[in-house]
């Protein structure tokens, strides 16, 4: 809600005079399936939800991903339908900080103590032999498409 409060405040008493733009920057990795299987296809949007969704969602659409409210629960504070119009749009563009993609799988999910990774549902890899699906590659532009996104950082590995 800070970022809301601010981005509001900013558009109405020195965008037109600054003409500057809002966004967010975030850190996240990008995910593929592990196999071709629809368990880890449906993991792997499931990650990106937890990723990305978590963050941009609610600046985007005003809420957090069904999946996010479905396997948190009551730990996950609602957005009231006032907050929801305020948070929601109050950003120009998305900044994406991106450093190496993981491997995702299916994980049940877990009725014990349950925490971020818990509530994920997934089991994250660095690598695999095999190269990744095709049938999820998609970049965040699929998702918010109303945003402009700069990837504003991107590295590799030298091992």
């Amino acid at each position: 809600m800070a970022h809301a409060s601010v981005a509001s405040l900013y558009r109405k008493k020195y965008q037109a005079m600054q003409k500057g733009v809002i966004g967010i920057s975030i850190y996240s990795f990008w995910s593929y399936p592990l196999t071709n299987s629809t368990v880890d296809l449906d993991a792997t949007w499931r990650c990106k939800d937890f990723f990305f969704g978590w963050i941009l969602d609610p600046l985007v659409f005003g809420d957090y991903p069904q999946v996010m409210k479905k396997n948190v629960g009551s730990r996950l504070p609602p957005f009231t339908e006032v907050q929801s119009e305020l948070i929601k749009g109050s950003l120009d563009f998305i900044g994406i900080n991106h450093y190496y993609s993981l491997y995702v799988n299916d994980r049940p999910l877990e009725t014990g103590v349950r925490d971020y990774s818990a509530d994920m549902s997934v089991s994250l890899r660095g690598s695999r032999i095999d190269p990744p699906s095709s049938q999820v590659k998609k970049t965040p532009s699929v998702f918010y498409k109303r945003s402009r996104q700069f990837l504003a950082k991107n590295a590799v590995s030298r091992d």
